[in-house]
């Protein structure tokens, strides 16, 4: 049961992964889409002029963090089912989430300031599938509790990867 489930939110987040190739392709398709600006009038945005599709990447780099994140409590109770655990060993495998977006907050800055923040985005994208793969594949709660640490270092990175993104897009906006 909890392996179909897991299949399932993997393959979304597989479609949520595409979606942006999709996005490009539309605009390829469609060159000249009008977004809103935080200023209130509408600007146009072309491939020649990528800022409103590296905007809207930002965007959507905040929304696989929300989606993802969602997935650990929706998860959690089939996982103590299946695997016969209580839940304060279920708080001990979500608690490894939040130890590996502690450690993710304190070096993805000096990480995005050497190798940029696309790399960063990008690490955090392989950090979020290895660690549900993980998630989706370990029976012990250590590897639990691994692959929950590997799923918040990816959302740590995403925080301050697409933060860093958008305000280096938007420099007059700050």
């Amino acid at each position: 049961m909890l392996g179909q489930a897991l299949k399932q939110i993997f393959g979304l987040l597989t479609l949520f992964l595409i979606y942006p190739k999709l996005i490009y392709i539309h605009l390829k398709i469609n060159p000249t889409a009008s977004i809103p600006s935080s200023r209130g009038n509408r600007m146009t945005k072309t491939l020649s002029n990528p800022i409103g599709l590296l905007t809207a990447a930002a965007f959507y780099s905040f929304f696989i963090f929300g989606f993802t994140d969602n997935l650990k409590g929706a998860t959690l109770p089939p996982l103590l089912t299946e695997m016969s655990l209580n839940y304060s060993i279920g708080g001990t495998i979500l608690f490894g989430a939040y130890v590996g977006f502690i450690i993710a907050t304190l070096f993805t800055g000096f990480l995005a300031d050497t190798i940029g923040n696309k790399a960063v985005l990008l690490l955090a994208g392989a950090l979020l599938i290895f660690g549900i793969l993980g998630y989706s594949s370990f029976t012990t709660v250590i590897g639990l509790i691994a692959a929950m640490m590997v799923i918040g270092m990816g959302l740590g990175s995403i925080e301050l990867g697409a933060n860093s993104a958008i305000v280096d897009i938007h420099p007059l906006d700050k």
